[in-house]
């Protein structure tokens, strides 16, 4: 299969939504029968991440805005993080298990840049990416998509919204997804947060990767 690429330009005419990388749904969407996360070493790890200048002396990818977030106990499971090896627009790729259930999510960290200024504007630039190019590109090799929609998401001090969705996966069963926007108060670049729950096999009582979207923190 080709891979698709998904790639924002870097400013529009209003101003609204442009991104610093290539964004490939052949990336984002890991191979779940064989386990592969896009030739990205995976690397377990714990509690703080920080993505500031010594990431792009490592990676070579641009930062436009440093961020940290936390990583959470995932109790008798397992967290793993893939950094990439070469700059393909995924900062992180974070994985989920469970000793029970194996797999339960995964949480891509990409970066966004939205040239509209002002919470309302952001927001109505973000939620339209989403709804007519984001969701749409990130699902398209698959069947029975469901947009549920996008609404506001609270996270104070940043400018936010939340597109909820499923979709189903032959090797994996029913898919819900979650694609998070979130800006710094001030400045143009933020990040996309794209969530895969594993909804056959992940625990009711644990959202692990709104815990980390939940955490973040701009420099």
């Amino acid at each position: 299969m080709p891979t698709a690429a998904f790639v924002l330009p870097m400013s529009d005419r209003d101003g609204a939504i442009a991104a610093n990388r290539i964004f490939s749904a052949s990336a984002m969407a890991s191979d779940v029968s064989s386990g592969k996360r896009a030739g990205l070493p995976v690397l377990p790890v714990a509690g703080a991440l920080t993505v500031d200048s010594d990431f792009e002396d490592r990676f070579g990818f641009l930062v436009p805005q440093p961020f940290s977030l936390d990583l959470p106990d995932p109790g008798d499971g397992e967290i793993n993080v893939a950094y990439p090896d070469t700059a393909d627009g995924v900062y992180l790729r974070i994985s989920i298990s469970t000793l029970a259930d194996g797999l339960v999510e995964e949480l891509d960290v990409v970066p966004l840049r939205i040239g509209a200024q002002g919470a309302s504007a952001r927001r109505h630039a973000m939620s339209r990416l989403f709804i007519t190019r984001v969701f749409a590109d990130l699902t398209q090799r698959y069947i029975n998509k469901s947009l549920e929609g996008v609404s506001i998401y609270a996270l104070s001090g940043t400018h936010a919204v939340v597109l909820n969705g499923t979709y189903w996966d032959p090797r994996a069963g029913d898919i819900a997804v979650r694609i998070y926007g979130i800006m710094p108060a001030l400045g143009e670049n933020g990040l996309i947060f794209y969530e895969r729950r594993y909804a056959e096999r992940a625990p009711a009582s644990a959202r692990f990767s709104e815990q980390i979207v939940r955490s973040v923190t701009f420099q």
